[in-house]
């Protein structure tokens, strides 16, 4: 779990800008598609249930991408819940820089 939470902050401080609240919910499926991956998150809480992306060139680093990326599907491996955050809140976004597991 410790090394989970680091990765997360890790993540989290690899980004540029501040990150806000998008939605919190379990990965029900997973997607890659060349420098970008998706997860369909089925929302408890935030914005509504829909597929959400992760494209590199929102990243500051390619690692900071490759982190979020094997976070975001260990989450989905084992049927965690996450919440996403994105620089802005607004649900027509549909995309997110930081993560942040609940359970």
């Amino acid at each position: 779990m410790k090394k989970l939470m680091a990765l997360v902050f890790a993540v989290m401080v690899s980004t540029s800008a501040h990150a806000d609240f998008v939605a919190t919910g379990k990965v029900t499926k997973f997607h890659m598609s060349g420098d970008n991956f998706a997860i369909f998150l089925s929302s408890t809480s935030g914005c509504p249930s829909n597929w959400y992306y992760v494209y590199q060139y929102d990243m500051d680093s390619i690692l900071a991408w490759k982190m979020l990326f094997d976070l975001a599907l260990s989450v989905y491996e084992n049927g965690k819940t996450l919440s996403i955050f994105h620089t802005t809140s607004d649900c027509s976004e549909q995309s997110f820089v930081a993560i942040d597991t609940v359970n």
